[in-house]
């Protein structure tokens, strides 16, 4: 990235500062991205990218495929980074691949790609022998995942070469902290808020549901700007975030947690790193009628119950912030070399 920079108005994360005086003596650390639109997955490649752009011992570098988009939508092009122009991973100390990356490469390069390959590993489809993801499996790479469900899957799959390496999400803080702090309600636009971009049909069946019971309902299905989302999501007094079965964290909840928000989460898997039902969220089923149950009970929280929620809430996100993400993954990077002959 250039050395001033224009942080990413999609989702103001950070962008950290770095002086390549000594880029000889850096570990090239290569991404690649088809970046289509903005989601969940790609915004996780870019924290990671960051964590790079912040040592002085590596140097990122992004390759951008010919469709992808350059608007500000793009955080790559909104940081004005400078991109390659073309995808030569002979060139890298190390690739960093996620998602279909791996298809960039040549089958013989996948099974002796000659340098060490750090594979993202984001949801549980590379467990699904019916997703392209789950043959990448057998190649060797030294895999991240982003919640500790995901390494159990991973460590139990016969298929994987190479070691597996949990490392906590982060996500942007969101001072919000001091909303709550008083305890005493707050006054709300919306009774709930919907975070559908994932299950649109069912988020707009709960909007339905909930609207016929007199409840005031916004529900999100398009992707927005951050700071709007965060607005929309301060909104309500209760946020439904209503996942995929297969997620490896889904981050949005987390960050209505960080919000202070009443939540309320249809259970999956990888929740189980944060999510404690009746404590910090209210669990419930993926069916419509079970989150609509779930909400009149959260709507029915007293005050000092609903604060006590967001309290607990707040607390746990803690564990899930950039700085420790950060520090985590360049440990990684630090014994890259030595993992690496582990493959």
């Amino acid at each position: 990235c250039e050395s001033e920079l224009n942080p990413p108005r999609l989702h103001s994360r950070p962008v950290p500062a770095n002086s390549f005086a000594r880029a000889d003596l850096m570990k090239t650390i290569l991404f690649r991205r088809d970046f289509r639109g903005p989601t969940g997955g790609h915004l996780k490649v870019w924290d990671y990218f960051c964590h790079v752009l912040a040592s002085a011992r590596y140097r990122p570098q992004i390759y951008l495929t010919p469709s992808s988009v350059r608007e500000a939508v793009n955080p790559w092009a909104s940081a004005n980074c400078r991109t390659l122009e073309n995808w030569n991973p002979a060139s890298a100390g190390a690739l960093f691949l996620a998602g279909l990356d791996w298809e960039a490469l040549p089958h013989c390069e996948r099974r002796t790609p000659g340098r060490p390959v750090i594979n993202l590993i984001q949801g549980m489809r590379h467990l699904d022998p019916q997703d392209p993801r789950h043959a990448f499996l057998e190649y060797p790479a030294v895999r991240i995942c982003v919640s500790r469900a995901i390494k159990r899957r991973l460590d139990a799959c016969d298929q994987v070469r190479g070691p597996v390496i949990h490392v906590h999400a982060g996500i942007p803080f969101i001072d919000q902290a001091q909303v709550w702090a008083e305890g005493v309600a707050k006054k709300f636009d919306h009774d709930v808020f919907i975070v559908a971009l994932k299950r649109r049909s069912v988020g707009k069946a709960v909007a339905e549901e909930l609207r016929r019971c007199g409840w005031r309902v916004d529900i999100l299905t398009s992707w927005v700007e951050r700071e709007q989302f965060l607005s929309r999501l301060r909104a309500g007094k209760v946020v439904v975030t209503l996942p995929l079965s297969f997620e490896g964290l889904y981050l949005p909840a987390l960050e209505a947690m960080m919000a202070g928000s009443l939540l309320v989460f249809p259970k999956v898997e990888a929740a189980t790193d944060y999510a404690e039902d009746g404590s910090n969220c209210h669990l419930c089923d993926h069916s419509v009628e079970s989150i609509v149950q779930t909400v009149d009970r959260a709507l029915g929280m007293s005050p000092a119950e609903a604060n006590q929620m967001r309290q607990s809430a707040i607390e746990t996100t803690k564990r899930f912030s950039l700085d420790r993400e950060r520090r985590e993954f360049l440990e990684v990077l630090d014994n890259l070399d030595a993992i690496w002959r582990t493959v």
